[in-house]
Order: structure tokens, then C-alpha cells, then sequence
């Protein structure tokens, strides 16, 4: 039997989805991750830490923690937690062109505009609190689009911190990771807002501008994106030894101001 950190049993509705970490389930109007292994030592201080720290801004912009989850008795290590379900669906189901048109017909650019507004008044939010996401990622992020509303999820990878240590992002996503740390081992990194605007910058470009990365530019010979993001070959920067991709939406059809 399931229990929350007051003991109080728990009925889980369907199945919602599943990571490599664990499986989420509808509980009413929230959602409970269950871990598939146990959690060690100090993951299980993150996610006390996350519980304990969070608020109404964090819950509303985040599938944050509200409280722990645990098997027969709330003494017990927390199996998981409960948090805000997320709503809508996954970002880049909104700005890939295909998906948008068979799932989302009426959508249009100037709701994926409110979308990239939403989408970094959450990221600052997040920093206003002093936690960084380190793995920033189109799966991160929820789209309902009733209201263009961004939820975060997969929260507790983020990178937080209290008065003693930071308890660091162990995951990366390469396509979205500054060039300053390409290559680098970041299981144990600490991250920074500075490397979050990068893969929140990367994000904004696909997002305005059909999916398209902004590193998708053509080399004459095969490069990978974290290659030409080490080497800062933009791809619509004028810069020799790339071009831009041959279907790619320039960032100048922008209005200025964005």
C-alpha cells in the first residue's frame, strides 16, 4: 500500500508515462512519480529538500514536489512523490509544423510567440529561487494549449541548493548543452543560469522558428550539433565553413523587438 508522508493511503488513477527513472500516474487533479530502484542517501535529501522549499510560484510554472510518497508506512524511504499534473502536450509537438498541423490545427505563430514568453517567465522563475535545470530539453516542457501555459516537469533533475551543498543536475542533453561544457563529464557539474540561457535560447530559436536548431547549418563535412556548437558555427551568422540549412527559417522574417 501507498502512502503520503502523513500516512494517508493513496489510489492511483492510469498510467500517464514512463522514464528511465520511474512511472507517472494520474492522482486526481496531481500526479505521483514512482522511482523503479530505490533512491540513495543523498537523492533522498534533494527530494526532501525539493518538498520542503517549494511554494506557489514553483507549483505553478513546475511539477514540483509537494510531498513524499512511500511503501506501507510514511517512516519508510520515500519511494516518490506527488506533485501538479501537468497539462497539454509536449512543446515540440507545437512548433514542429507536422505535428502542430495534425494535433493542433488551430494554433497559430502568434500562440507559439506567447508560448516562448511563457516558457522563459518560467525559466525565471526558477532562477529567482536559485535552482538551475541543467538538462534543459523540449521534453521538459508541457504546452496546454488552451491557455499557451508552460508547465515544467522531470523537476527533480534539477540542480537545487541549500545553506550546506548543491545538489547537482546529473543529466545532460548535448544538442542543448553551451560550448563551454561540450565534452565535459556533467553528472557532478554544477550548472549555472548562464548555461540554462543557452539551452533556453536554443529552445526560443525552435520554438519561433519551425523547429528548426539554431545549429543546423550545413558544413562540408558531417559535423554533429555539439561539435558546431563548440566551434560556434551558427548557422545563419555568415560565418565561413557553414551555411544555413536549405529549408531553414531565418531569424531576420523576426519583427525586431523579439
Amino acid at each position: 500500500m501507498l502512502v503520503n508522508a502523513h500516512g494517508l493511503p493513496l489510489t492511483l488513477g492510469d498510467k500517464l508515462g514512463e522514464g528511465g527513472e520511474g512511472i507517472i500516474y494520474a492522482l486526481g487533479n496531481d500526479a505521483v512519480k514512482l522511482y523503479h530502484h530505490p533512491l540513495d542517501a543523498l537523492r533522498l535529501e534533494k527530494l526532501l529538500l525539493m518538498v520542503q522549499s517549494g511554494n506557489a510560484d514553483l507549483r505553478s510554472i513546475a511539477a514540483w514536489p509537494s510531498t513524499t510518497v512511500h511503501q506501507g508506512r510514511p517512516d519508510s524511504p520515500a519511494c516518490g512523490f506527488i506533485m501538479p499534473r501537468a497539462q497539454g502536450g509536449l512543446l515540440h509537438v507545437h512548433y514542429n509544423p507536422k505535428d502542430r498541423k495534425q494535433f493542433y490545427p488551430e494554433e497559430n505563430w502568434g500562440f507559439l510567440v506567447k508560448v516562448a514568453q511563457n516558457l522563459a517567465a518560467a525559466v525565471a522563475v526558477l532562477h529567482h529561487y536559485g535552482i538551475v535545470i541543467g538538462d534543459i530539453n523540449e521534453s521538459l516542457v508541457m504546452v496546454d494549449e488552451q491557455n499557451s501555459h508552460v508547465h515544467l516537469v522531470d523537476t527533480d533533475s534539477f540542480q537545487v541548493r541549500d545553506a550546506r551543498q548543491i545538489f547537482p543536475c546529473r543529466v545532460f542533453s548535448p544538442d542543448y548543452t553551451p560550448p563551454e561544457l561540450v565534452g565535459q563529464s556533467l553528472s557532478s557539474s554544477v550548472r549555472t543560469t548562464d548555461h540554462d540561457a543557452f539551452g533556453l535560447a536554443v529552445l526560443l530559436f525552435k520554438t519561433l522558428l519551425g523547429g528548426w536548431h539554431p545549429f543546423d547549418g550545413k558544413t562540408p563535412n558531417p559535423m554533429t550539433i555539439p561539435e558546431k556548437i563548440q566551434q560556434g558555427l551558427y548557422g545563419y551568422g555568415g560565418l565561413p565553413g557553414i551555411s544555413p540549412p536549405r529549408l531553414g527559417v531565418p531569424p531576420t522574417i523576426l519583427p525586431p523587438d523579439l
